[in-house]
């Protein structure tokens, strides 16, 4: 992944829109999953690539934004690597207002999901109480087909958890 990742940053000459065929800015989404690989070896960068790949996400497309902000929060927050804190919420709200207004709901379903399990796992029992809800609103756009049936287990799991 990460040797894959550097070769489509590197093609794409800080081009965010360069080779745009599947996602809306292919540079943020490379960004974002270097920086989860370097995250899980342990290596230096992970972070300045994850906040460079959420500000450069800002201006692009709903899909790719969602992508972002889910690749820096969704392994970290429940692994205790970042902390669902204000900064987190803030980052995570934004991509959800995004999501909203697109009427994307990969990118809406993407956003809940990530917005759920952050709230969860956050110490104020009203947060937790709405992760509850955007988890049960993940597992509706699951069950109803309008978001990707295999993140149904993971909507599941994490408000089992709570």
């Amino acid at each position: 992944m990460p040797r894959w990742s550097q070769l489509v940053i590197e093609l794409a000459h800080g081009d965010g829109a360069r080779g745009n065929a599947i996602v809306g800015s292919p540079l943020v989404v490379a960004l974002a999953t270097r920086g989860t690989a370097r995250l899980a070896r342990g290596r230096v960068g992970w972070r300045t690539d994850l906040e460079e790949a959420v500000a450069t996400a800002r201006g692009t497309e709903s899909w790719s934004h969602a992508m972002v902000v889910t690749y820096k929060y969704l392994g970290a927050v429940p692994n205790g690597v970042l902390r669902a804190d204000d900064a987190a919420r803030c980052e995570i709200d934004e991509a959800l207002r995004i999501a909203e207004r697109s009427g994307d709901d990969r990118a809406l379903g993407l956003t809940r999901l990530t917005h759920g399990i952050a709230l969860v796992r956050r110490d104020s029992r009203a947060d937790r109480v709405h992760g509850l809800e955007v988890l049960g609103q993940v597992r509706e756009m699951c069950l109803q087909d309008r978001y990707s049936p295999s993140d149904l287990p993971v909507a599941e799991v994490w408000a089992a958890r709570e």
